[in-house]
């Protein structure tokens, strides 16, 4: 039996103790706690609300059993051993928690096809009996920078080169070498910049630029695109509420439970 456990064991009635309180891929906060003589564990309001990213302060204490009235999607673990409360929460009820994926979220849309560490060359084969055949060589250097190339018997060769010096931000360039006797062609480039509860990117092709952005403010979400798109998502507890118009047409889409509706897609009705 751990000195934690026994510490619990043989406190006197009120007696306080320090008690990590962990949300799930958010972060975790120690706090001054009380056991009553019922074994019941009192916790401060204000801290663990400041970790949840919620206004929630049903009043100075709080038990857990108040924690699962008030939230009852959340997993809430108490572990006395270690001393620590861990709260799962996978429907993303609390403000920090949603806060958290959809910055990950932002990151990840339209972001390198791999989350690369380490550093390397790379080289791949593909034939079929038809002598058709593709191949691939390419180098990455810690998920940083990457530099590919393919040649098909279809299509040619092309080739990318890609960057993502830091978390915010990403950028690549693709283009095609169509010939022997001609300069390689940079057939499109995009950058992306995510930036707190901000995401934009833009993307070019010798016949087009396109801008897209999305903004987030609590449980509002707002996507808008120069390709005549604009999306409003609002999650609640539970369920989201989307609205859209795309190319002169008006959707909406709700759901219930443990489908999130992501705020960069319009409501598709097909």
């Amino acid at each position: 039996m751990t000195a934690a456990l026994l510490a619990i064991l043989f406190l006197a009635p009120s007696d306080s103790l320090l008690v990590e309180v962990r949300l799930s891929g958010v972060g975790a906060v120690v706090v001054e706690a009380v056991l009553d003589a019922d074994s019941t564990l009192h916790l401060p309001t204000g801290e663990v609300a400041t970790l949840f990213g919620t206004s929630w302060t049903p009043a100075a204490t709080f038990t857990l059993a108040d924690l699962t009235t008030a939230f009852p999607l959340l997993l809430v673990h108490w572990i006395p051993r270690e001393l620590q409360i861990v709260v799962d929460d996978p429907q993303g009820v609390l403000p920090a928690s949603r806060r958290q994926r959809e910055q990950a979220q932002r990151r990840a849309y339209g972001g390198p096809g791999a989350t690369v560490t380490t550093s390397g060359p790379y080289v791949a084969f593909a034939a079929d009996e038809r002598e058709r055949y593709v191949a691939d060589v390419g180098y990455s250097w810690r998920g940083v920078l990457a530099v590919a190339a393919r040649k098909s018997s279809t299509f040619g060769t092309t080739w990318n080169l890609g960057a993502a010096p830091s978390p915010h931000v990403f950028a690549s360039v693709s283009g095609a070498h169509v010939g022997v006797h001609r300069a390689p062609q940079i057939t499109n480039a995009s950058a992306r910049l995510a930036f707190g509860s901000t995401w934009l990117s833009a993307s070019w092709t010798p016949t087009r630029w396109d801008i897209d952005a999305l903004v987030t403010k609590g449980p509002v979400s707002v996507f808008a695109s120069s390709r005549d798109v604009f999306v409003i998502t609002i999650r609640g507890l539970g369920a989201d509420l989307q609205v859209g118009r795309r190319a002169g047409v008006s959707a909406f889409h709700v759901s219930v439970g443990s489908f999130r509706s992501s705020p960069f897609v319009f409501p598709t009705t097909y």
